[in-house]
């Protein structure tokens, strides 16, 4: 409970994780598996993956078999540490110990095949459970800081012919991906898809779509959607818009 009143990214004192720990290690013997995974879970969310781990080891050495839940934890704690080599061998142990990947093992394996390069199977995992928008959206990161922006603009064209229910952060992962590619056309076409979802383009999304134009030298489209009304939707307009907006035209030598 303490460690969910702490807000994402804020950082914690000394004296405040001491408390915590001292509440950790005066729990009761009878305290199981699952509850050190609760624990570590709210630890990782609040960026304090080394504490996770370490909460995941002390586990095992007080003789406590640890479970899917736990594993999981651990093995997510370690990607959000950097520490790739850490969460392949968690999920690794978990298939020797015959534990099933839960949603958070599950994400972390499709995280790590990125870091690895191994994006068609990263992809290939993404259908199996194509249910959760946190998977997609993980999915679609991934292929995102790879530079995969033609396999991530394949995934959301197959998950909207099988008819998935898609949101804003699926769709602005995408858009990520693509500007990251150059690729403009297709970033425009996810705000035309968006509508046709009937979900108006948040301005992120379009800040999106405007710096796929600006890196690809499109200085005439970057324009037209930074100054024209309606032509991004209800999005609106910001300074960082109109910004890469600008750097278009100086690409362009405008």
């Amino acid at each position: 409970e303490l460690l969910q009143q702490k807000k994402l990214g804020r950082g914690m004192t000394q004296g405040e994780l001491k408390t915590i720990f001292v509440q950790i290690e005066g729990c009761p013997p009878w305290v199981g598996a699952s509850d050190y995974a609760r624990v570590a879970t709210s630890l990782y969310r609040a960026l304090l993956w080394q504490q996770a781990v370490q909460l995941w080891q002390s586990m095992q050495l007080s003789g406590l078999a640890s479970n899917s839940q736990a594993h999981a934890a651990a093995a997510e704690s370690c990607y959000r540490g950097r520490c790739w080599s850490g969460t392949v061998a968690l999920l690794s142990q978990m298939g020797l110990q015959r534990l099933p990947h839960d949603a958070v093992a599950h994400d972390a394996n499709i995280a790590v095949l990125g870091k690895c390069r191994l994006w068609e199977e990263a992809v290939q995992l993404l259908w199996k459970d194509t249910k959760r928008m946190s998977t997609i959206r993980r999915t679609l990161l991934v292929l995102a800081g790879a530079g995969q922006s033609v396999l991530a603009s394949q995934v959301l064209t197959t998950l909207r012919r099988y008819g998935v229910r898609l949101n804003h952060a699926i769709y602005g992962a995408t858009a990520r991906a693509l500007a990251l590619g150059h690729r403009w056309k297709d970033a425009w076409q996810t705000l035309q898809d968006m509508r046709a979802d009937h979900l108006e383009p948040h301005l992120q999304i379009a800040e999106r779509v405007v710096e796929a134009c600006s890196k690809a030298a499109c200085w005439k489209e970057a324009l037209h959607m930074a100054t024209q009304p309606g032509a991004l939707g209800e999005a609106g307009t910001s300074v960082l818009l109109v910004t890469r907006a600008i750097g278009a035209c100086s690409r362009a030598g405008r």
